[in-house]
């Protein structure tokens, strides 16, 4: 079962994408809070980050762009999600594996965690 972090600052989007995944057999934990966040990062070592571009305050491609500036996160998959696709297009700039444009359906969002998992797992087997 893979582990999955959503971060967002929608709760109802996060209790929604959380009580969706866990039905396709993902073990998921999601917060919308920055500290939260971070503990939960480093408690739950999750499999996959899928992280909202608009927090609010912050940027998830920014703090995709610090996940992957730290060696330990430098490996863990992440996928981001916007409703701008303006926002989405330089994904890859910032370190992301693969990005959601909303609105989005959940079937399709498992298939592609489960790609950026193995993507992943196939860069550092190589």
């Amino acid at each position: 079962m893979s582990k999955i972090l959503i971060y967002d600052d929608n709760a109802e989007l996060l209790e929604c994408l959380q009580l969706c995944l866990e039905t396709y057999d993902f073990e998921v934990k999601a917060t919308g809070d920055r500290k939260h966040f971070n503990w939960i990062l480093e408690t739950f070592e999750p499999d996959v980050l899928l992280i909202d571009v608009n927090l609010g305050g912050e940027d998830g491609r920014v703090i995709c762009r610090m996940l992957r500036d730290d060696e330990k996160y430098a490996d863990l998959p992440i996928v981001l999600f916007s409703s701008s696709s303006d926002k989405l297009r330089d994904y890859q700039e910032y370190g992301a594996d693969d990005v959601l444009e909303k609105p989005f359906e959940v079937k399709d969002i498992t298939p592609r965690l489960t790609a950026a998992i193995e993507k992943r797992k196939e860069r550092i087997r190589n």
